[in-house]
């Protein structure tokens, strides 16, 4: 095996199909958003217009291809080495280790096969049909949710939003993703895949196919888990839920207004009943890291899987590792007394967490910050602050 080659090879550039909301081809949902989205002279390829045998051989792909197979490091894939370098558990290391067969076919090919697809079908679907949500998650936006769109004038400046719908007006995309014969798994998110339709057609033309052994995975709030999509799942053979949930109690419902905590608790309690896979997502940022003890202590108590941990950095606001260096000493110390109250100073991902707090400091992020809470609380009529707070550049 090429050791250059392991450390920059990730199999998805030649298993995978990934879109954004919009329906534009992307390379994965890992990398770097500014690049990651497939053009062509300046347009963006969509699912629904142009077919992925040819998008995936065009000069986006096998120059990423190239550069994996050369021992470099592709510009837009830094999100999984950056993390790596820091010690912390990449996607790109754990797609190696799902699709090893595959890692180690493409670690034998030369650079100037980069574009040799043959032996290598799509494996691994990602799929946003839309924008429909019914969530206004603090970190999140009008492109992945449709309930932003009445705040975007007051947050985003000179930028127009709309109603992604275009799964329900043109459904050239459902054929582009059967063509595809040997999927193992399929990832719906949004949006919120439990409100777009379009979700449910496609799992049901997959089982009238005898797609019954795709794995299904679902990124999902858990606020509205209808009857007709759970009905339709249980005819999967591997069905994953994870559940998106950064907070328990009030810090829940400041992060992914209007969600009510005991609603949530409700769904993955009667989730945890079913044959489904469960998995607890969680995303770390500025305002829950500080009670990130507490949540997973949460979760052990109530017998829920221990969280699964994504460090968010976009809007870079809210990511963690911009801390700055006048407080990021603060920060730990707060961290790591949290940890030993809950005895969990030993914890594999919370340790992870620690690792990172303010190793990029960025003030201008901070004030960024300062200004994205100020406004949103503002804007939402909301006096409550975190854990964390940014008030006066302190903790309280």
């Amino acid at each position: 095996m090429n050791k250059d080659k392991s450390q920059t090879i990730c199999p998805l550039p030649w298993n995978h199909l990934a879109t954004t909301s919009s329906g534009t081809y992307r390379l994965c949902c890992n990398s770097v958003d500014q690049e990651n989205q497939v053009k062509k002279d300046g347009s963006s390829l969509k699912i629904y217009k142009n077919k992925f045998d040819n998008v995936r051989r065009g000069n986006f792909y096998n120059e990423v291809r190239k550069q994996m197979l050369l021992g470099k490091r592709p510009s837009v894939c830094q999100t999984c080495y950056e993390l790596e370098d820091e010690g912390v558990p990449s996607s790109r290391e754990s797609y190696r280790k799902q699709y090893w067969e595959t890692t180690q076919k493409i670690e034998l090919l030369a650079p100037e096969q980069s574009n040799d697809l043959e032996g290598f079908p799509i494996q691994y679907i990602d799929l946003r049909l839309g924008n429909l949500c019914n969530l206004r998650c603090r970190m999140c936006n009008p492109w992945s949710s449709s309930s932003w769109i009445k705040e975007a004038p007051y947050m985003f400046e000179n930028e127009s939003f709309q109603v992604l719908d275009w799964p329900e007006k043109n459904e050239a995309w459902i054929d582009e993703i059967l063509k595809h014969t040997e999927i193992e798994e399929i990832y719906l998110t949004g949006g919120e895949p439990t409100l777009i339709k379009a979700n449910i057609r496609l799992l049901n033309l997959l089982l009238s196919r005898g797609g019954e052994d795709i794995k299904i995975k679902i990124n999902s709030n858990v606020v509205a888990l209808e009857s007709e999509l759970l009905n339709t799942l249980r005819n999967f053979k591997n069905v994953q839920f994870k559940c998106s949930i950064d907070a328990m109690g009030e810090l829940n419902d400041y992060i992914r207004a209007p969600s009510l905590f005991n609603d949530i608790e409700a769904s993955v309690d009667m989730l945890l009943q079913e044959s489904f896979n469960i998995e607890v997502q969680t995303t770390v940022q500025n305002y829950n890291f500080l009670n990130m003890p507490e949540w997973f202590s949460f979760c052990i108590k109530k017998d829920w899987p221990e969280p699964t941990l994504t460090i968010l950095d976009d809007p870079a606001c809210l990511d963690i590792r911009k801390i700055p260096e006048n407080i990021t000493e603060f920060a730990l110390l707060e961290f790591n007394k949290n940890l030993n109250s809950f005895n969990l100073s030993e914890n594999r991902r919370l340790k992870e967490i620690s690792k990172l707090i303010g190793i990029s400091p960025d003030e201008k992020q901070w004030q960024g910050f300062i200004h994205f809470t100020s406004k949103l609380d503002d804007l939402r009529s909301l006096n409550y602050r975190p854990r964390f707070s940014f008030d006066s550049l302190t903790i309280i």
